[in-house]
């Protein structure tokens, strides 16, 4: 699997796809999170106006400040949020950074959790067929690559 430069090209193609996808919806998320924070910074703007000007009691503004204050917050953590997964879904994916984590694949699947095993199992398997005795495998299709796999040895590999 390694060698094969189609492959490696592929699953580097599809991996791209999939990042530009994601990324540009945290793009437009962001967009709309950038929106309604100036809408509420320009709601601050005409409470501090309109107390300035006496139009409203301290106690109002008070009140009405600290709730815009609490929804600003969290905007303002939801927007970093984003960002900060939009900037982690921007790495650069290229031949050598793909084979040298399929070479170590073994060694990064057993530094993973139970959750994790099982998500990245799920993400690289799209379907497995077995015989009719449930026991031998007929073939294996990834997600990344519309050929089947079969086991690479004559006595099929068993599922326990």
């Amino acid at each position: 699997m390694i060698n094969n430069k189609e492959f490696i090209n592929d699953l580097i193609s599809e991996l791209r796809d999939n990042q530009n996808n994601e990324s540009s919806i945290y793009a437009k998320d962001i967009k709309i999170f950038k929106q309604q924070l100036q809408k509420l910074y320009d709601k601050r703007t005409k409470l501090d106006d309109d107390y300035f000007n006496d139009d409203i009691e301290t106690t109002t503004y008070n009140r009405l400040m600290n709730a815009l204050q609490e929804r600003i917050n969290e905007v303002e953590h939801n927007l970093r949020s984003l960002e900060s997964k939009l900037d982690s879904h921007n790495i650069e994916l290229d031949e050598e950074s793909i084979i040298y984590t399929l070479k170590n694949f073994n060694k990064l699947f057993d530094q993973a959790d139970g959750k994790e095993k099982k998500l990245l199992i799920r993400s690289l398997i799209k379907e497995i067929h077995v015989e009719e005795n449930r026991k031998d495998i007929k073939k294996i299709t990834f997600w990344f690559s519309s050929v089947d796999v079969l086991p690479s040895i004559k006595t099929r590999r068993t599922v326990s």
